[in-house]
């Protein structure tokens, strides 16, 4: 539901949620979320290595 349907991606309980994911699925997730909210900085567990760009 916080993938598909989230208001916001930095929902705290979402983020909680995604991060207890196996990594491909995690990994889908995000680029979901980036999808649906372009130019916004990732969420935690959604961010490179800088913090700012996607996984």
């Amino acid at each position: 539901m916080y993938v598909a349907h989230g208001e916001s991606p930095y929902d705290e309980v979402g983020i909680a949620l995604n991060g207890y994911m196996p990594g491909p699925l995690r990994s889908w997730g995000c680029h979901k979320m980036q999808e649906r909210f372009p130019g916004q900085l990732p969420p935690y567990g959604c961010g490179g290595a800088d913090g700012r760009s996607w996984i």
